[in-house]
């Protein structure tokens, strides 16, 4: 009996082996690219440019450009705004996705108020899909965790923060060691994300996260600190009764939070288009001077004294 327990335990060991040695391996050209092959994890390479695309957001945030106005938010402030980048020199425009959640906000923000001289304002546009995202299990570690422990930016976030991330997606996979290993080898990307999501999940709610509303205010008070008018705005949304009705149930809940208390103009501001304009129902697919025409109807919507150039 003894020898067949040890017999086991002698398999069992050589297969954690064999499994670590290819692990290992997954991560180092040649060997790379076959076992990415063999174990179908094509998909998870092509993510990796998740976590270099928030990286370079903060990097850019870091050079000092000269630039005095800066424009933050998601992926739909990015479509509208994005493109207009070079046309506006006194701008700097790193508008990312709400995968970074508001913390990654706050990061691009205090990263560039520590590096640029005599900024004037701060305009952050989000719509609500990105103030209801908190830390996930969907996009939360390729677009969160990794670039804040490469870019070394977990010191910008409070300790409850990154006790509530190490909670989630576990402390060791929040090292920049296990991070760069985890963006190297895409057969680890898809283990860990799959268990992640299969005994971790999280769902979108229709509440807002306390790491919406607790940075959202500390960069309000580091903007005050720092003289800077912070402007929180709204963006264009696709027209159609369930998002009305979601709208109006978030709407009651944020004029119950300090978000209201700091900014009561966000939902006065909104401002509905045709939903075919947004295929996706999230982002307007149309020409780029429907989208400036949308643009001028955020500043005439905020009373902006807005300088930005469209063309």
């Amino acid at each position: 009996m003894k020898k067949m327990y040890a017999k086991g335990l002698l398999i069992f060991l050589a297969v954690c082996v064999l499994f670590g040695g290819i692990l290992y391996l997954s991560a180092i050209d040649p060997f790379r690219g076959w076992i990415t092959k063999i174990t179908g994890s094509e998909a998870y390479e092509q993510q990796l440019n998740a976590s270099h695309e928030v990286e370079t957001y903060i990097e850019k945030a870091k050079q000092d450009d000269k630039t005095t106005k800066l424009i933050i938010g998601d992926s739909v402030c990015n479509s509208l705004f994005g493109e207009l980048d070079e046309l506006n020199p006194d701008y700097s425009v790193l508008c990312c996705n709400k995968g970074i959640t508001m913390a990654g906000q706050y990061i691009l923000a205090k990263e560039y108020l520590a590096n640029h001289e005599g900024v004037t304002d701060l305009y952050l546009m989000m719509i609500s899909n990105s103030l209801i995202t908190g830390f996930d299990t969907d996009f939360g570690y390729q677009y969160a965790v990794m670039p804040f422990v490469k870019t070394d930016k977990l010191s910008y976030l409070d300790e409850e923060t990154v006790e509530e991330m190490k909670d989630l997606y576990l402390s060791p996979f929040m090292t920049k060691k296990m991070v760069c290993f985890v963006e190297e080898s895409p057969l680890m990307k898809k283990l860990y994300l799959n268990v992640l999501k299969d005994f971790r999940p999280t769902k979108l709610t229709l509440d807002f996260p306390d790491v919406t509303t607790r940075y959202l205010q500390k960069m309000y008070q580091l903007c005050e600190a720092e003289g800077v008018t912070m402007h929180f705005m709204s963006l264009p949304l696709a027209d159609s009764p369930q998002r009305r009705e979601v709208e109006a149930v978030l709407r009651e809940k944020y004029e119950a939070s300090v978000m209201y208390e700091l900014f009561p103009d966000y939902y006065e501001n909104y401002i509905y288009y045709p939903a075919e304009w947004f295929p996706d129902g999230i982002h307007p697919n149309v020409e780029r001077s429907m989208k400036n025409e949308m643009v001028k109807k955020i500043q005439e919507a905020n009373d902006l004294d807005w300088d930005l150039r469209l063309d």
